[in-house]
């Protein structure tokens, strides 16, 4: 698969650290790319499925701790431009002073890299972000090369989460700040489309590796030997041609919504009629 990867690519530092990545050596393309994310770890130290997963067995995470991302980080080569995320852990709950606090120590510990500020609801218990916290602390988030919200953490519903993004897309604009905003867990051909619509920018997610894209949906991917009429092909290569058609077609969409940026127009955009609903939606919770 690394042969036709040619995009901004995301890797984490948990893998990185316990061995399931081994830098160049393993994937020599990660030279190439023109930007290489490399997460915290905090995925993959939490033991729920991402709602996209439909794993053979239990997950059960190693301890993560910050100390384990540097260590991943010093041991990790590689010639591509690097965007770092800052720390996060499925149990750890701080105010977002502290977290900008630990993020600004970060910023400056890694000085040659981007850092994406990834945040993370302050309270135990508290399973969302609160955007009014959020804005009080707006100047300071903004020094940062990309701002991080996990797609579950940004609202319970699809309006919600689209709404958080545009607010926090204005509390940005409204100060100067021109960041990007990066949505975690969110790439497929339809959600993707509904957050760029609300103001975010950069998506990443597994659902390409683990579902089939077919006419701009998602469906379950042993469905693709029935579609491509592949009923002879092995598993394994049917698979391999999946994700490469699940690839390409991203590269189609990403064109598409760069289209619609020039145009002011969604019409381009892989179901645009649904894709509006959502957008009216959200404009409806705003008052616009």
């Amino acid at each position: 698969m690394q042969e036709y990867i040619y995009s901004p690519t995301l890797i984490s530092a948990y893998d990185i650290y316990f061995d399931l990545v081994e830098s160049d050596k393993q994937f020599p393309s990660f030279n190439s790319v023109p930007l290489l994310i490399i997460d915290s770890g905090g995925y993959e130290a939490n033991c729920e499925p991402e709602f996209s997963e439909t794993p053979s067995q239990h997950h059960r995470p190693n301890p993560w701790t910050i100390e384990h991302l540097h260590e991943a980080l010093s041991k990790f080569e590689s010639a591509a431009p690097k965007a770092l995320v800052t720390y996060d852990h499925p149990a750890l709950r701080t105010s977002m002073e502290i977290q900008i606090a630990r993020a600004l120590e970060f910023k400056d510990r890694y000085p040659d890299d981007s850092i994406i500020f990834l945040m993370k609801p302050e309270r135990a218990g508290q399973t969302q972000l609160d955007i009014d916290s959020i804005k009080g602390h707006a100047k300071s988030i903004a020094v940062f090369d990309a701002i991080g919200v996990t797609e579950d953490e940004a609202g319970r519903s699809l309006t919600d989460r689209m709404v958080f993004i545009a607010k926090l897309r204005q509390c940005l604009d409204d100060i100067g700040g021109d960041a990007p905003i990066h949505v975690f867990g969110s790439l497929d051909t339809l959600l993707t489309q509904a957050y760029f619509l609300a103001g975010a920018d950069i998506f990443d997610g597994l659902t390409w590796l683990r579902h089939y894209y077919h006419m701009d949906s998602t469906v379950y991917r042993r469905h693709h030997p029935i579609i491509e009429n592949r009923f002879e092909e092995p598993a394994d290569r049917a698979e391999s041609k999946m994700h490469v058609h699940n690839y390409n077609r991203l590269q189609e969409i990403q064109s598409k919504m760069r289209a619609a940026i020039a145009s002011q127009s969604v019409a381009g955009l892989p179901h645009s009629e649904l894709i509006m609903k959502a957008y009216d939606s959200m404009q409806a919770r705003l008052g616009i």
